[in-house]
């Protein structure tokens, strides 16, 4: 995993290209924690390519970037790991290429050079890349197919400039921009963010996922052109033998795995950093190979007898990280600093030092179990969906079943969740896109309160257009895919970067991803359980206690604690403050709805308190940045 920077400018102005390849020189030491162990440097008359390595395969010179075939006419910066790189070099040694290093960077190489544009869908990981054939003047950019790495776009004055962190562009001296009010507005009244294109700051886009591009110079214009490698699976509800997934699991978390240097990984009272360590135990026979970490803190569940019991089984090198005390003002502000939008989640701020203390012990790989939820249907709440989808194909019965059976998954009584399936039916309150707790919008005044149809809050999803069984279950699936998954990645990726480590979410290979949407949809909330599937194909892995458990933990961190106790001084402050960002946007008696949040103790209003904070501190974090119009 590493930092990467990249101009391509192919208009003839010496003086414009040097003031842009000068301002990407400064925008790459801005993301120098993404990648400490070397920095490489690549310019011509066209394109600037620029990379921050953290070196984790081939951690000898040999894999340094940017990388060059031998005629020195293409270049290639890369972020991210190829887990096939090994079986592309077999198969590409076979065809007579000859490899000189250890590292998966020169396999992208290679496909390159072999395949040309076409190298993207041959690979297995997470990516993002950037290549200057010289030969063709073509300028190439791929990203993988979930989004796991990311890239930002920003067009300036018809210079494309392209970088891992939003930070690196706002580096570039002809940029003039300002914070985007529709963003924003999106992210106060539902958290959403990141399953947009456009970002907090106009001007500048996320790149889209599972696309390669191409760019050319033609007639004094640039080309480009975009193409799709990969999409989302439709589901099949073909496959029932739960053997399959269990040995590609196996496979997964062994490619996962691959590295040069040491491996940590995340160990919770859940199933699925329990899977992600059981494997590595008593599949793999690998458990001096990796060291787990639990976080403990005072806002977090404590799973620490859950946790005990897994360690114990498998024997494994554990540490607790103990957070209690934390200075959460000040840890909002690093993190802010180093995400450079706001979060959504009081977890993520706990998950930040968390990362930061997992580097301390000197670990630069992190193995995490983020997507299972989204993927195998974790969430309590999509269990009303699962049981409407039964009753949709007939299945009255395991309907039923789930319904008596549920109680101790959903902590609800059985005459409640017959409620959320009525409330569903009638007007979709439930599903992901339908927001049932308004406040997020109620904090705007009544001229700029946000409408549905304008924030892009409903969702298609074209894999889905055919479906009838489950359909109901898979457009939720779906709706989580599109709308969290994107935020959970970037979360991720800035707070292990942030500290120099490289997160990688196993659950989130695509190969698991496709192959779980081909079993029947009736396996995955058995009895009203969740990840049944999981649950089934590890039977003999997980560890018992943790296998039985089917109380589903909260993400760690408390939002009604930071929103009413650790953050209320402040926000009383930047209420009361004159230098309110979008004070036109407000309600009037702004300090006093806040007061009346925290009389109430209301959790989802303490959700929006908190993004609001989030937001406010992000601007007045950037406000500073010389070329912001505002």
């Amino acid at each position: 995993m590493c930092g990467i920077i990249a101009i391509y400018n192919p208009y003839d102005d010496t003086k414009v290209h040097s003031q842009f390849c000068a301002d990407a020189k400064n925008a790459l030491k801005s993301i120098h924690h993404r990648g400490p162990d070397n920095t490489g440097i690549y310019d011509d008359e066209t394109v600037f390519l620029g990379h921050n390595r953290l070196s984790i395969m081939d951690p000898s010179a040999l894999g340094n970037q940017p990388m060059q075939d031998k005629t020195g006419q293409v270049s290639l910066i890369f972020n991210g790991q190829i887990y096939n790189w090994k079986e592309i070099r077999r198969d590409l040694q076979k065809e007579g290429y000859n490899f000189v290093s250890s590292s998966d960077t020169e396999s992208i190489l290679a496909l390159y050079l072999k395949y040309g544009s076409d190298f993207a869908e041959k690979m297995v990981g997470m990516w993002s890349i950037i290549i200057w054939d010289k030969r063709t003047s073509t300028f190439v950019v791929s990203r993988d197919r979930l989004g796991i790495k990311p890239l930002y776009i920003c067009e300036i004055n018809g210079v494309f400039a392209f970088a891992s962190e939003i930070k690196a562009i706002l580096q570039f001296s002809h940029l003039k921009t300002s914070f985007n009010e529709w963003t924003m507005k999106r992210y106060i009244s539902r958290g959403w963010l990141d399953d947009v294109s456009e970002t907090l700051y106009d001007g500048i886009f996320s790149f889209p996922v599972a696309t390669t591009a191409v760019y050319s110079y033609d007639t004094e214009q640039v080309i480009s052109q975009y193409s799709k490698f990969w999409r989302y699976p439709k589901p099949q509800n073909s496959i029932k033998d739960v053997r399959i997934w269990h040995d590609l699991f196996v496979k997964a978390v062994e490619d996962h795995m691959q590295s040069d240097v040491s491996l940590a990984t995340t160990l919770s009272g859940g199933l699925d950093s329990n899977a992600i360590n059981s494997t590595i135990v008593k599949s793999l026979g690998r458990k001096k190979d990796i060291h787990a970490f639990s976080l403990l803190a005072e806002d977090v569940p404590d799973e620490s007898i859950l946790i005990n019991e897994s360690v114990k089984e498998l024997d494994i090198y554990h540490e607790y990280i103990n957070l209690s005390h934390a200075d959460y003002q000040s840890a909002i502000d690093e993190m802010l600093m180093f995400h450079d939008e706001p979060t959504y989640s009081p977890g993520q701020i706990n998950q930040f030092v968390f990362r930061k203390k997992i580097k301390e012990k000197g670990y630069k790989v992190l193995l995490v179990g983020d997507g299972a939820d989204e993927i195998l249907s974790g969430y309590a709440k999509i269990l009303p969906l699962y049981i409407q989808s039964l009753f949709d194909s007939g299945l009255n019965k395991k309907a039923h079943q789930c319904i008596d059976n549920s109680e101790e998954f959903l902590n609800m009584p059985k005459d409640k969740l017959l409620h959320r399936l009525k409330i569903l039916n009638e007007n979709g309150v439930g599903c992901r896109t339908v927001q049932e707790f308004k406040f997020g919008y109620e904090i705007f005044n009544q001229h700029n309160r946000p409408r549905d149809d304008y924030m892009q809050f409903s969702k298609t999803h074209e894999n889905l257009s055919v479906l009838f069984n489950g359909k109901k279950l898979f457009q939720e699936l779906m709706d989580r895919m599109i709308i969290d998954i994107p935020q959970v990645l970037r979360n991720e990726d800035r707070n292990g970067m942030a500290h120099s480590i490289e997160v990688r979410p196993v659950f989130l290979d695509h190969r698991l991803l496709e192959l779980s949407w081909k079993y029947s949809f009736n396996l995955f909330m058995q009895n009203g359980t969740n990840k049944t599937i999981m649950r089934s194909a590890l039977k003999n892995i997980i560890p018992k206690k943790i296998l039985d458990n089917k109380k589903k933990f909260v993400r760690p961190g408390s939002s009604t604690y930071l929103a009413y106790k650790a953050l209320k001084k402040p926000i009383e402050k930047i209420i009361s403050s004159k230098d309110l960002f979008f004070k036109e946007l407000w309600v009037d008696d702004l300090l006093n709805l806040y007061n009346a949040s925290v009389k109430a103790d209301d959790v989802n209003q303490a959700l929006v308190w908190l993004r609001f904070y989030m937001l406010q501190r992000t601007c007045f974090l950037k406000l500073h940045q010389s070329n912001f119009e505002q």
